[in-house]
Parts: C-alpha cells; sequence; structure tokens
C-alpha cells in the first residue's frame, strides 16, 4: 500500500503543515524608509540650497505568548497530520487485507466449481456407458448434461470473480502487483488473543483516529490562546535621521494601538466554537470506536463458532453423504437424483465452509482495524 497515492496526499498535508511551523516562528520584519529631495531656505539675503535627507528605521515587535501559541498551535498542526497519516495508512493496510482474502475466498470457489465439474462430468460419463447399454433412460443422461452445463457456467462466473478480485487488490497497491502475481496466503484459522481488554485499552488510547483528533484539539487550544493573546497589540520601535535646510534631527519613538473599540471578540468566539465542535468530534469517535470493537469482537467470536460447526459436523456429514451415494450408484441403490442432490450438497457446505473461513479473517482484519493493530 506504500504506492497507493492516497498516502502521497496526507504526506503532502505533513509538509504543508510543517511550512506552517516555520511561519509561525518567524519574527516581524522590519521596515526602512528613505526621502531625500531638495531643500532651500526661503530668505533672499541667504539663498541657502540644500540636499534635504530623512531616514527611518521601524521594527514591529510581536507578543511573546501570541507568537509562542502560535508556535505550539502549528507543532500541534504537524503531530495531528501524522496522525492523519497513520490513519490512512491503517484504513488502506484493512482494506487490502480484506481483498486479498476476497481474492482467496474466489480462488477457492473457483477451485470447488472446478472440482464439482469433474465430478459431474465423471458420473455423465457413467449415465451415458448406462444409456448406451440401455441400462438407464435417455432421460437421465439429460438430466445429467443440464448439470454439466449449470456446472460450466458456475465456473465461468467464479473465474470472472477471481478476475474483479484480482483487480481490485492490485488497484490498492496502486499497479504495483502487476498483472500476472501469484497469491500465497492462507485463511486465518485463531480466535483473539488473551490480553483483548489490555488491547482494547491501548486501543481507545492510542488509536491514530484519537491521537489525531486529540491534536486537533490541542492545536484549537493553543489557537484560542493566541486570539486572546492577539488583544494585546503589537507594538513597534522607530528611529530616524532628517536633516533638511538649516536643521538637522535625529531620534526614535513606539507606536502602540489601542485597541478601544474593538478586542478580538469575533475571532475568540469562532475559536472556542472551533474547540468545542473538535471536542465533540473526540467524544463521538471514542464512543464510535468502543462501538466498534465491541461489535467486531462479537462478529469474530460468531464467525469462529460457524467455522467450526462446519468443520466438526457438517464438512464430515457432507463427505459422508456423497460417499454412500456414489457407492449406492455404481451398484444400482441410488438414482442419478440421489448422487447428484448428495454431490450438491457437499459443494454447497464447502463453498460455506469457504465462506466461514473468509468470515472468520475478515472478522479478525475488523476488529485489528478498530484496535490500531494491523
Amino acid at each position: 500500500v506504500n504506492h497507493n497515492p492516497v498516502l502521497a496526499n496526507e504526506q503532502g498535508i505533513i509538509e504543508e503543515r510543517q511550512g506552517d511551523v516555520i511561519s509561525a516562528g518567524a519574527y516581524p520584519n522590519p521596515s526602512f524608509n528613505f526621502q531625500v529631495g531638495d531643500g532651500q531656505v526661503r530668505d533672499p539675503s541667504n539663498g541657502l540650497s540644500v540636499t534635504e535627507r530623512v531616514f527611518s528605521f521601524n521594527q514591529p515587535v510581536e507578543w511573546p505568548s501570541k507568537r509562542k501559541a502560535r508556535k505550539l498551535a502549528a507543532k500541534a498542526g504537524v503531530e495531528s497530520a501524522q496522525a492523519g497519516l497513520g490513519e490512512v495508512k491503517l484504513n488502506l493496510i484493512a482494506k487490502a487485507k480484506i481483498l486479498f482474502y476476497e481474492l482467496m475466498l474466489a480462488e477457492e470457489i473457483t477451485t470447488l466449481t472446478g472440482e464439482s465439474l469433474t465430478t459431474i462430468q465423471h458420473v455423465a460419463k457413467v449415465v451415458t456407458q448406462r444409456v448406451d447399454a440401455g441400462d438407464t433412460s435417455p432421460f437421465q443422461q439429460v438430466k445429467v448434461n443440464v448439470e454439466v452445463l449449470q456446472a460450466r457456467q458456475a465456473l465461468a462466473k467464479a473465474r470472472g470473480t477471481v478476475n474483479t478480485a484480482r483487480t481490485a487488490l492490485n488497484t490498492v497497491a496502486a499497479g504495483a502487483l502487476g498483472t500476472h502475481y501469484v497469491l500465497r496466503g492462507e485463511f486465518l484459522m485463531s480466535n483473539h488473543d488473551d490480553n483483548i481488554d489490555e488491547t482494547i485499552e491501548q486501543a481507545l488510547a492510542n488509536h491514530p483516529t484519537i491521537t489525531k483528533l486529540r491534536k486537533r484539539l490541542e492545536q484549537a487550544n493553543h489557537h484560542l490562546v493566541q486570539e486572546k493573546q492577539t488583544r494585546i497589540p503589537n507594538v513597534t520601535f522607530n528611529s530616524f535621521y532628517a536633516r533638511d535646510a538649516g536643521r538637522e534631527s535625529i531620534g526614535g519613538g513606539i507606536l502602540i494601538p489601542i485597541p478601544l473599540w474593538y478586542q478580538q471578540g469575533g475571532e475568540i468566539a469562532g475559536a472556542l466554537a472551533k474547540k468545542r465542535q473538535v471536542e465533540a468530534k473526540l467524544l463521538l469517535s471514542h464512543n464510535e470506536l468502543e462501538k466498534s470493537i465491541a461489535q467486531n469482537l462479537q462478529r469474530l467470536e460468531s464467525a469462529a463458532a460457524e467455522r467450526k460447526v462446519y468443520e466438526e459436523g457438517f464438512l464430515k456429514q457432507a463427505k459422508e453423504a456423497v460417499r454412500i451415494a456414489q457407492v449406492s450408484f455404481q451398484h444400482g441403490e441410488a438414482s442419478l437424483l440421489e448422487l447428484l442432490d448428495a454431490q450438491r450438497v457437499l459443494w454447497q457446505t464447502l463453498h460455506g465452509f469457504a465462506q466461514a473461513q473468509f468470515d472468520l479473517s475478515a472478522a479478525f482484519v475488523h476488529l485489528e482495524h478498530s484496535l490500531g493493530t494491523l
């Protein structure tokens, strides 16, 4: 998933926030003013003419507490963006794992469908031989040929599902897998670990989504402080040198704006509202995360129980039913319909077992996603 362009976008956001840190730490630039012109004393007895000059230098000075709050807000913005990158990466990994297991399921179904087709074709040959020998009616051959056709259609559909799943997985990897990649892996067999309670506590404290919103709240707090400190205006120190006709002077001064009519009321109210919005989002995300963990735990336990039922009961019964039906059919004690029904039940059971394996693996991925442990 490292090739996915979504990660590059999130990395760009981090770099943008890092630029905000540089801007937040910058000092106000000074200004320099220079004026020159001709001057003449308007005295008929003198008629003095000189070049007049004026130099001035101004340096704004920002209130230290405001600058500090702005720097802290920018730093929290970087940390929030970094947590956002972790959140996006977590989502991509979870999506890639689900698509991986979907492809495994599609390939497993394709294999089972191919085996079912082979079995039905073998039965069709036996039926053809019996029809040719006059041991059974031609109608039996028609029925088995229909079963063969349906099995071929199911196999073609299963192969199409595999191609779709392969494309979806390669898309998440931004095409890095290529078109002819080989899938290696297996479905998960285990349940969650014994330290799940401790893992849940860590997830609620360190999940990327929670961390991102916590940093946004920290940023909102610093921004609120910054707006409050802005009520104290910046001061500007200045110095000058002036020479005109008949006079030369040098001096300095200070410029202090007076917040008489407006004291940042709107900006402070907006920053406070933003803080409350982030607080609400953080609480909502915390509650949703707890709910998601509980639901995925239940989903995992249900999937594990379903897989166990197939493994310990349904599979053995379906295979035994097919074995008995095959032996009975060979000895003429079971009809073609009974054999095909047994084969169909076995295929459906194997299909259900593969789906149960996928459900267990997918449930585990969803739980890991909720816990942030992928």
